[in-house]
């Protein structure tokens, strides 16, 4: 679904709902994008969340049309 018409803000949203629904928790600080870890967190754990996050920034890119 091509979405062009939404605010910053509601992209933001739209991307930490997305990535909530695929189990991973982040906020948004502004235009910053929060992880918040556990103080021990292994390598495996670290490269599934940046693999959710490429695939929500990803699937947003393509509700932009980009």
């Amino acid at each position: 679904m091509n979405r062009p018409y939404l605010s910053s803000l509601d992209r933001l949203t739209s991307l930490v709902n997305r990535a909530k629904e695929k189990g991973l928790i982040i906020k948004f600080m502004g235009p910053a994008l929060e992880f918040a870890p556990p103080l021990i967190i292994r390598k495996d754990e670290i490269d599934w969340a940046i693999k959710i996050l490429d695939q929500v920034i990803t699937e947003e890119e393509k509700a932009m049309g980009l």
